[in-house]
């Protein structure tokens, strides 16, 4: 039931049966590598990023109360700048969702939805620099909850329906065109449903 899924094994598109298709910010400037722990990934050269055009109005007419957003990655860039993971939205406004990797050593994901009247977000969890992890946004319609490398670190209330917004996905920008993702990425997984905890340590490796 994943609504995307991008492995990158073999290109930087979505394998799951919408065949969402990525186009990069920038020529060439997110390549497929081979990696010691993870075999191929993707990585992202602090100069690019993916725009997947599938999300691009995606909750218009749709009450999604249930989201979630899995990913592996590994920062091998300057700690001192914001760069962007997975996010939906910021070309207008405060994203619908989003995943990213502030200034300094910390991570934060967030949801906007039609009962909110701002971004909920977790900030400020310790990440570690040069070194995988696996990070999950898990949205219930209760509350938005963040998971690092299996184990659920914070949870914060939050209800309603997402809020829509007419963007694509970016994937490894914070922004679209700035604050740029510098290091890897593997396994981005989208769901329109909850994972439950078991789920998310499953997709962790745990």
């Amino acid at each position: 039931d994943v609504l995307l899924y991008f492995p990158f094994d073999e290109d930087l598109h979505d394998h799951s049966c919408q065949r969402a298709v990525s186009t990069q910010t920038s020529e060439a400037s997110v390549v497929l590598v081979e990696d010691a722990q993870r075999g191929t990934v993707a990585f992202f050269d602090g100069a690019s990023s993916l725009h997947v055009g599938f999300i691009y109005n995606y909750f218009a007419d749709r009450s999604v109360t249930a989201w979630t957003v899995t990913v592996w990655f590994k920062r091998t860039g300057g700690t001192e700048l914001v760069s962007g993971l997975l996010n939906n939205g910021d070309c207008v406004g405060s994203p619908s969702f989003g995943m990213h990797l502030g200034d300094g050593q910390v991570g934060s994901v967030s949801v906007d939805t039609d009962v909110s009247s701002a971004m909920v977000a977790i900030d400020g969890v310790q990440v570690m620099h040069d070194d995988w992890q696996h990070m999950a946004l898990v949205y219930d319609g209760s509350a938005l909850n963040m998971y690092l490398d299996g184990a659920n670190v914070n949870a914060v209330p939050a209800s309603g329906a997402i809020e829509n917004r007419q963007c694509a996905m970016n994937i490894g920008a914070e922004h679209a065109g700035t604050e740029y993702f510098e290091g890897f990425m593997d396994d981005i997984y989208i769901y329109e449903r909850a994972l439950s905890a078991e789920e998310v340590q499953t997709l962790s490796g745990l």
